[in-house]
């Protein structure tokens, strides 16, 4: 049966979900699925004072596939800090090119989506707050610090059931004219809602870019940190076996050369080409995301003159920094 609505009861002070397949949506009786009962997938809570960037000592990683991350954790350049705050397998992909989308999803107390259905691959990693992620109908309890994955096509949909706002960064691999409020398709009929959401999620645009080529299911998507100290200005020269973003949080990067993103600036590095990372004296976080073929070596030495000494002029549609 396909998941076709969503459906929201309020039972005293409990927020109940259920996603209903055809049949109930014809009319048979619907039985909610409270909160409590819901799954838990790659629950990691981190201390609830911590903050959310990059940057955060306290930060920590949350699988969520629950499986060991070598491949993105193997040969890590001496010198800096790498976290893999999230990452997921997926074993289908949008046909390149594709679209590459940060985003950063704020839901109030008691908001909640539409059921849509997914465009594309899509990774979640709570920052702050607890949310139930319904996936194909089945609900996940995902708390701060704690990730869900969304395969393409999949119907899902996102509630807040915690006392307080709850922030969400989104990664999705999408198709090109996918817009970024949906990075899906509204499931048809509309959603059944008894007790509709006090408010719809809030997103925010970090980064968006288009990026070919893409790697051969099965690839796996992730966000990470990357952390350069204070008084190591050292370039990283590397390749990577995927497409990947970068979004500075803290103090600067030279990227080839001849780029300087400056805070809030970002770039997009594509697949197999090797690129030059030099933060500043006083040290640099950068937020790291992208997709990377699984098995392959993410960190992968080059030479110096390999790096390319110019790039192309980026189209509007490209490169996005933030909101247009």
């Amino acid at each position: 049966m396909t998941p076709i609505a969503l459906v929201v009861v309020m039972t005293g002070t409990i927020l109940h979900s259920l996603l209903l397949s055809e049949s109930q949506a014809s009319g048979l009786p619907v039985i909610p699925v409270p909160v409590s009962a819901a799954q838990t997938r790659a629950v990691n809570v981190a201390d609830d004072t911590a903050a959310t960037a990059c940057h955060d000592p306290n930060q920590v990683s949350a699988d969520a596939d629950a499986t060991p991350v070598t491949t993105l954790n193997d040969d890590v350049p001496a010198g800096i800090t790498w976290t893999v705050l999230a990452s997921s397998v997926a074993d289908q992909l949008p046909d390149a090119p594709a679209r590459l989308l940060l985003t950063r999803v704020l839901l109030d107390r008691d908001a909640g989506s539409e059921a849509v259905r997914a465009a594309g691959a899509v990774l979640y990693y709570v920052e702050n707050g607890s949310v139930v992620i319904y996936v194909d109908g089945d609900p996940f309890i995902v708390s701060a610090k704690s990730a869900v994955f969304v395969p393409m096509h999949a119907t899902y949909a996102i509630v807040n059931t915690g006392d307080d706002q709850a922030s969400l960064l989104r990664l999705a691999v999408a198709p090109p004219g996918t817009n970024d409020q949906t990075v899906a398709s509204v499931v048809t009929p509309e959603p059944l809602l008894r007790t509709p959401p006090a408010s719809r999620p809030i997103a925010q645009v970090l980064v968006r870019g288009r990026v070919s080529p893409l790697p051969a299911p099965p690839a796996r998507l992730f966000i990470a940190c990357l952390n350069f100290p204070s008084g190591n200005a050292t370039p990283l020269i590397h390749r990577h076996p995927g497409p990947i973003g970068l979004l500075v949080e803290r103090g600067g990067l030279e990227v080839d050369g001849f780029r300087n993103l400056p805070e809030s600036g970002c770039a997009l590095l594509q697949s197999t080409t090797a690129h030059a990372l030099r933060p500043p004296q006083d040290g640099a976080s950068v937020m790291v995301f992208g997709i990377a073929a699984d098995g392959r070596q993410f960190w992968s030495a080059a030479d110096a003159s390999d790096v390319p000494a110019s790039a192309p002029p980026l189209a509007a549609e490209d490169l996005t920094c933030g909101s247009p």
